[in-house]
């Protein structure tokens, strides 16, 4: 038989083990969180758990046929499936370099396509877009009498080498 009173201090034995783990969790995903360069939610060198930042570097791709529209895809061997996606992630004053094929609703597109300010949209030019097709269209606030669009630039974008339909 246990002596009276020894089921309560049990019970504070158990309780504090677990706020003493909790504490080293808490400081686990204090210390990962600066190790990832972040503020937790998806701020300063890119750690954290919130919405991705605008991905930054020299050029990005994307193609329909073998495309995946991932987060760190978008290089010439890994690219991303969609243009949406790739305005989507990619940041201002960069290069998207599309490869032959055709954009649509069917391919994953959401029109109108939305340029960010500078970024550069490049199709294929040789052939001024024969082979490299953006099609479709989508609603967007009436402005100079439209009330859809297929793409909508921003100051300073630029697009080349694409058909339009």
């Amino acid at each position: 038989m246990k002596p009276k009173g020894t089921e309560d201090v049990a019970l504070i034995k158990s309780g504090a083990v677990i706020g003493y783990l909790l504490s080293l969790l808490f400081l686990l995903s204090i210390a990962i969180t600066a190790s990832c360069g972040g503020s937790g939610y998806g701020g300063g060198g890119g750690g954290g758990y919130g919405a991705p930042q605008p991905m930054q570097g020299a050029s990005f791709y994307v193609d329909a046929a073998n495309g995946f529209d991932l987060l760190y895809y978008g290089t010439s061997s890994m690219p991303f499936k969609t243009i949406t996606y790739a305005l989507s992630v990619v940041g201002q004053n960069q290069t998207i370099i599309v490869g032959p094929g055709t954009y649509n609703i069917a391919n994953g597109e959401m029109f109108p396509l939305m340029l960010r300010p500078g970024q550069i949209l490049i199709g294929d030019e040789a052939t001024k877009g024969a082979v490299t097709l953006i099609v479709g269209s989508g609603p967007m606030a009436l402005t100079g009498g439209f009330d859809s669009a297929t793409i909508m630039g921003a100051e300073g974008s630029r697009i080349s080498g694409f058909q339009i339909g």
